[in-house]
């Protein structure tokens, strides 16, 4: 570290304490607010579902993959980290099965990973009541804590994003720099098995706008060269897995992945919605609440404070944080498709910036933030106060029935049961099912397959039923279950017994006097229980 920001670096007198009982407090409220309750609830949509499918597979199967779903589809949607890190915590745990809690851990350390970088950068620097602040602030974004305890790969991607940006900027006091580079260079390369290439485009973005933004010298220019071979040295150390992927699936992985889940994103044409170029502009304030808050005194601070009365590590940090800012928004919005989802990588990098801009307020003599840390101590209260109640109510989300209707199926399936899903991909029912089955999107090969074996069981909406009986009258259906919400965010779905006759077609078994006479004259109709 060099002398200049030695000096000074450390709490003031007094100040220890209440750093220490920062510390702990952040430690406890990250612990609860991260882990607390993890699995109370069922896996949750397609991804965390579609997740502990993928890891299931790895735990009967170990290896490389890529993996495949119980439909005999391939998994080539995601790369494979996040299966491995969920498989490898259900066998160090004894779980032959990931159940929710075991799905969602890994998203959960890479949350605590992020803020335990930010408190180590911010002391590594000697700006450690920045680094503290930044930790309180991102705790109390909601968005954070909420993909945080969510199985989906964003909060991964960020972790490694985040750590690889660190340990760039690590890399820039003198000391040890090729190991930050190459631990960046590692972390990249860990994004890229999490996602693709948006680990090492979206940093490439910072790189940029940073190397805009800093001084024009000769050292400046190093390490952003520097950093963008640690980019490519995180590339080359994914590449063999991707082209391993390639050679087994004859090169289906390559161009589902980055043909279709990447060039078709990015550059519309998908079937997936379109949003307007500003989407994440105006997403990211409402993403980062109630930290968001501070931006508009931040940007006074970094506007009306000289850079030169600034600590030098508070203004590289703070540019960091604002490269991070521009560089990641403007990059996620020259693409088509947008999620608010995907601002996870950014939200560390706004904690940051904002909390160097409370730095710069209490460098410039205001009593309330230099006073035994006052000011930092009420911030991160607050932010913890509306984190807690932003998660209790995204905790809240709506109960799911597709655990009580794979009980019900089970039951009623046979030993030579065909199950076919028909126009259906419900990685929730899939889950709870746990057994193999084959997904079917036309009626064609439904119709052959219902005339040539008896046992044969069909998951579908109950709107696909009546199209049925247009499509060919000579099938009937056996009702075996069906989903008991009707409301929600999952579709309702039926289970039928499916069975094709030769002769005239008849009406569905089960009929009442009171419906078959309407029946006939208007036309073939579905059982009264299957409307």
């Amino acid at each position: 570290m060099p002398p200049e920001q030695a000096q000074g670096a450390g709490p003031p007198a007094g100040g220890k304490d209440i750093s220490r009982y920062l510390i702990w407090l952040l430690a406890v409220a990250s612990l609860f607010l991260l882990f607390w309750r993890l699995g109370c609830r069922d896996l949750d949509g397609s991804h965390e579902a579609r997740a502990a499918l993928n890891a299931r597979w790895y735990l009967a199967q170990p290896g490389p993959g890529p993996s495949w779903l119980p439909d005999g589809t391939l998994e080539a949607q995601k790369p494979p980290a996040y299966y491995w890190a969920v498989a490898l915590c259900a066998r160090l745990l004894g779980q032959a099965d990931p159940d929710s809690f075991i799905t969602r851990l890994p998203a959960a350390l890479s949350g605590l990973a992020v803020l335990v970088a930010l408190v180590g950068v911010g002391y590594r620097l000697g700006c450690p009541r920045e680094g503290l602040t930044a930790t309180g602030l991102l705790l109390g974004m909601a968005a954070f804590v909420w993909l945080a305890r969510t199985a989906r790969t964003d909060a991964p991607l960020g972790c490694a994003i985040a750590l690889g940006l660190l340990a760039l900027e690590m890399a820039r006091s003198p000391g040890r720099q090729f190991i930050w580079y190459l631990l960046a260079a590692c972390c990249f390369a860990i994004g890229w098995l999490v996602k693709g290439p948006m680990a090492v485009v979206l940093p490439g973005a910072v790189l940029m706008t940073r190397f805009a933004l800093g001084p024009w010298d000769r050292n400046h220019g190093l390490t952003t060269l520097l950093g963008c071979f640690a980019l490519a040295g995180g590339s080359l150390i994914a590449l063999p897995w991707f082209w391993h992927a390639d050679q087994v699936t004859d090169g289906q992985f390559g161009v589902e992945f980055f043909g279709l889940h990447h060039v078709g994103r990015g550059l519309g044409g998908s079937r997936l919605r379109e949003h307007p170029f500003w989407f994440y502009w105006a997403q990211l304030p409402l993403s980062a609440l109630p930290a968001s808050l501070l931006i508009p005194l931040a940007g006074w601070a970094w506007w009306s404070k000289p850079a030169k009365a600034s600590v030098p590590s508070v203004q590289s940090l703070g540019q960091l944080g604002l490269a991070w800012v521009l560089g990641g928004v403007m990059l996620l919005s020259m693409a088509r498709f947008k999620r608010a989802d995907y601002l996870a990588p950014i939200l560390p990098g706004l904690a940051l910036w904002l909390a160097c801009g409370l730095g710069l307020l209490r460098e410039s003599g205001f009593g309330f933030w230099q006073k035994r840390w006052a000011g930092v101590a009420v911030g991160v209260g607050l932010m913890l106060w509306c984190a807690g109640w932003g998660w209790r109510i995204g905790m809240e989300p709506a109960a799911s029935g597709r655990g009580q209707l794979a009980k019900e199926i089970e039951g009623e399936l046979q030993a030579e049961d065909r199950l076919i899903f028909f126009q259906v991909e419900d990685h929730q029912l899939a889950y709870h099912l746990g057994r193999d089955f084959t997904t079917q999107v036309t009626w064609a090969p439904l119709q052959e397959v219902a005339r040539g074996n008896a046992g044969v069981v069909v998951v579908t909406e109950p709107e696909r039923l009546v199209e049925g009986w247009f499509v060919d009258p000579a099938m009937r259906f056996e009702t075996l279950a069906r989903s008991k919400s009707a409301h929600g965010p999952d579709k309702p779905l039926v289970c039928v017994r499916l069975r094709a006759i030769a002769s005239a077609p008849l009406q569905p078994e089960g009929f009442d006097a009171a419906v078959r006479a309407p029946a006939q004259a208007e036309g073939p109709t579905l059982h009264a229980a299957d409307r």
